[in-house]
């Protein structure tokens, strides 16, 4: 925080009750903030924007560095903006692509896996199996009007 930090520090020693050097804090980090340029949502925008165009496919480490945010800030916000977890969403997210692919295509392979953000095709099909709930290849034949919006945001 700089200079005005110390400046902050010694208003706090003269503060003559908590509810002052309460609200001397509060000022202060709140134009830090508002000076930052970046607010929580935009923090998140720009993690899910680089979830997107990775296909899910990111480390922890490298999403909070894109979006700005310590790690344990993104693993903190992510529930609340989104309501799951960066490894969930992440997972979302190459979910929703593998399931375009599986309507357009009507086939899995492993073409389809790498395009869609996994690393083999048998991790699609653990990721297909838990979210639809029953086998993959069986769940492509069957015609579902009912699931064509894709899940997540």
């Amino acid at each position: 925080l700089g200079q005005p930090a110390f400046r902050l520090r010694a208003h706090l020693e003269e503060a003559a009750d908590p509810k002052r050097a309460f609200a001397m804090v509060s000022e202060l980090l709140l134009e830090r903030i508002a000076r930052s340029g970046l607010t929580e949502p935009d923090n998140m925008q720009l993690a899910e924007q680089h979830l997107r165009k990775e296909n899910g496919k990111t480390a922890i480490t490298e999403l909070a560095a894109v979006s700005g945010m310590s790690v344990r800030q993104l693993q903190r916000r992510s529930p609340i903006v989104y309501g799951l977890s960066p490894k969930a969403f992440a997972a979302v997210i190459r979910f929703n692509k593998v399931y375009g692919a599986m309507q357009r295509n009507r086939t899995l392979d492993l073409d389809v896996a790498l395009e869609c953000g996994y690393y083999d095709e048998s991790h699609m099909m653990k990721d297909l199996t838990y979210y639809l709930g029953k086998a993959p290849r069986r769940f492509a034949t069957m015609q579902r009007p009912l699931l064509n919006n894709n899940l997540g945001h």
